[in-house]
């Protein structure tokens, strides 16, 4: 398993090669699963002779985690590449839930028996995605503030009527915590803003609405 050598077997110095990867060497070295091609021609007569050969390298393992979480709340991981899949934890699924700020392995066993392995350290959010329970605030509709469509595929609406205050700090943080939009807003003006997201990838995203008397956090996901 791994990187495999293969070799074009001549007995002619004359002979030259032209491999599928583009490679023109005798013999190559690849690290993926496929089919490989090589075509030799004698420069003496000008004569072909073209051979292939099936190769099954380790798996390509991945993890990525799909889902966020405060400390102290499972998170989950997603892992794939393989046929089969042994996480550090014991678990044997290709999804696990997790609790987050630990690293997590899993060995990954493609069809033909090689193993690859992976690793990744879970991610939690905190402050402000995360009230004093180390608990995520929920989504939908709160006392303050709400957002719709939610779930939505394209932009949003973020209705503060029911906030307290004059001036609103909007700001969005992907699942990983970055800031990804900040707005101010002036509530005695409107009390609605509506947020633009053709850029963002489909997930989840937190909006926080804060004023000098009313701090809260919802979360909105995107299609």
């Amino acid at each position: 398993c791994g990187a495999v050598s293969l070799t074009a077997a001549t007995n002619d110095s004359r002979n030259t090669f032209g491999w599928s990867n583009q490679s023109t060497t005798a013999t190559i070295s690849v690290a993926t699963s496929g089919v490989y091609t090589v075509t030799v021609t004698n420069l003496a007569n000008g004569c072909t002779a073209t051979q292939s050969i099936s190769v099954n390298t380790a798996p390509a393992a991945t993890i990525t985690q799909t889902t966020s979480g405060c400390p102290g709340v499972a998170v989950r991981l997603m892992a794939s590449g393989g046929g089969t899949y042994v996480w550090s934890n014991q678990a044997t699924t290709a999804t696990v839930s997790v609790l987050p700020d630990a690293v997590y392995t899993v060995t990954v066993t493609g069809t033909n028996g090689c193993t690859r392995t992976a690793s990744i350290t879970a991610i939690s959010i905190s402050s402000p995605s995360c009230n004093g329970t180390g608990a995520r605030t929920s989504g939908g509709t709160r006392n303050g503030f709400f957002v719709y469509p939610n779930p939505g595929s394209s932009d949003c609406t973020v209705d503060m009527a029911r906030v307290l205050g004059e001036v609103a700090e909007i700001m969005v943080f992907d699942v990983n915590g970055k800031k990804i939009a900040a707005h101010t807003q002036d509530l005695r003006e409107s009390t609605a803003l509506r947020l633009e997201t053709a850029t963002w990838f489909s997930g989840i995203y937190l909006i926080q609405v804060k004023t000098a008397e009313h701090v809260e956090t919802l979360k909105w996901i995107k299609e």
